[in-house]
């Protein structure tokens, strides 16, 4: 297969960042898109510019459209629900100048356009009816639509799970953000789900298979087309994990005790019926066969979730533990010394002392960006 030119609209995501990696780890000619966080070679393009988006058409002149644009706030989605009713002007367009120029679109959608489905007792396949429950929700079915419309089908959707995967920020995923339930400082009895099942997929998956998904397309046509699910999960995860499980997997990494004596106190949330959102992958898995192709294993929530956190969190904190390195005064004239994983205890020079104190204060309320600089310029300091 020929190089082909794939255009991320959406480039600067959680997942974005890692489809525009996947496309040119594969070879081929990427143009990566963003709105504000403008950097490591997307251009800036604001979806709804008419203009701007027709130019990049005529001077990139992708072959392959894919549109991971981020998942909107549920207050932003509200917001733009009233005002504008589902405005998907800019799919309308994007889909005329990919017919015009013999591009082909996938587009990123979820799985909570099953939201509000009254059976969540078994995984959806895509030829099940949506039922969005979140304004969210409602505007990825009003952009699904308006694609299938615009191309006459000829295009693609790719509906995902709950997705985490290497982060800029702790917030970034639905699954990541459950880590700030334990570093602050939690009120005694904060509740945490334990009904809802989901089946969390990494971003390097998801992009491995829209790359897939695209080289698929290009060797075969228009044959190539309609909506997909991707449901491949790792042995360890086809049961499903709460948000109560995560919790308990996450605090694991930060050896930060949860039990009813331990420093963060969380009280499960039950429901006399579990429910679950899981998407059926078997259409897509099916499609792979067809060409000859096999996916592979995907990885596990516990070995991703551990590989992404510590990524983000330098190993010396995820060491701390709350009994062991309580929160300090940067005032404080007792000496500073760090606790870390490996058993070793760490003391530093008292002109980098301030700066510790300073991380280790970060850390425990979840400042995790502050509490690394701080801790990075500690270090700079205690080397010199």
């Amino acid at each position: 297969l020929d190089a082909m030119r794939a255009l991320v609209v959406g480039g600067s995501g959680l997942l974005g960042r890692q489809l525009v990696e996947a496309f040119r780890g594969q070879g081929h000619e990427v143009q990566g898109t963003a709105c504000t966080r403008v950097k490591n070679g997307l251009i800036q393009l604001d979806v709804y510019d008419t203009e701007k988006v027709s130019q990049l058409f005529v001077e990139f002149q992708p072959q392959v459209v894919v549109l991971s644009t981020n998942e909107q706030r549920e207050s932003e989605a509200e917001k733009q629900a009233s005002a504008s009713d589902m405005d998907v002007s800019h799919i309308a367009q994007i889909a005329r100048l990919a017919t015009a120029a013999g591009s082909w679109i996938l587009y990123v959608s979820c799985d909570t356009v099953f939201g509000g489905s009254q059976d969540r007792k078994m995984p959806f396949s895509p030829s099940d009816s949506v039922c969005p429950c979140t304004a969210a929700a409602a505007h990825k079915v009003a952009c699904e639509s308006k694609l299938v419309e615009a191309t006459g089908g000829d295009c693609g959707i790719l509906r995902v799970p709950v997705l985490y995967g290497p982060l800029e920020k702790i917030g970034e995923s639905p699954i990541t953000v459950l880590t700030k339930i334990i570093f602050p400082r939690v009120k005694s009895g904060e509740e945490v789900d334990g009904t809802t099942k989901r089946f969390p997929a990494h971003t390097r998956d998801v992009a491995r298979m829209c790359v897939l998904l695209s080289e698929i397309r290009a060797r075969a046509g228009k044959e190539v087309k309609g909506k997909w699910h991707f449901g491949a999960l790792h042995p360890e995860d086809q049961n499903g994990w709460t948000d109560w499980d995560v919790v308990q997997m996450i605090a694991g990494f930060l050896r930060v005790e949860l039990e009813s004596q331990g420093v963060c106190q969380l009280v499960k949330k039950e429901e006399a019926d579990p429910t679950m959102l899981r998407l059926d992958g078997e259409d897509l898995m099916n499609l792979l066969k067809q060409h000859d192709l096999s996916f592979g294993e995907v990885k596990s929530l516990q070995d991703g979730l551990e590989e992404v956190l510590t990524a983000l969190i330098p190993a010396a904190a995820l060491g701390l533990s709350r009994q062991d390195n309580p929160p300090l005064s940067e005032n404080s004239k007792r000496p500073v010394e760090i606790h870390t994983s490996d058993g070793q205890k760490i003391k530093v020079k008292d002109s980098a002392a301030a700066l510790v104190k300073q991380a280790c204060n970060k850390l425990s309320v979840g400042k995790f960006k502050e509490a690394i600089e701080a801790m990075t310029q500690a270090i700079k300091i205690d080397s010199n």
